[in-house]
């Protein structure tokens, strides 16, 4: 399963500029997986991403590649992890 293990970075097509993830992985469609309709069914655009909990839940959704993605991730995770 693709969410198993940890936290999940899951990015568009065009999602290249986003960076790895600490304490998860980063996959991306069309390169690490392929699913057509990915960036539909997460409400997401070629740039953007999910930050998805190992127990399925999407914990941050980016529409888009923020201007800084790598500060917005780092928001994404404090927001999840000090929870």
């Amino acid at each position: 399963d693709l969410f198993e293990g940890g936290l999940v970075l899951a990015v568009g097509r065009s999602g290249g500029a986003w960076p790895n993830v600490p304490l998860g992985s980063r996959v991306q469609n069309m390169a690490d997986f392929v699913c057509e309709e990915f960036e539909a069914a997460y409400g997401i655009g070629e740039t953007g991403a999910v930050l998805v909990r190992s127990d399925g839940y999407v914990g941050a959704r980016f529409k888009s590649a923020p201007e800084d993605p790598e500060g917005g991730l780092h928001e994404a995770l404090y927001g999840i992890l000090s929870k």
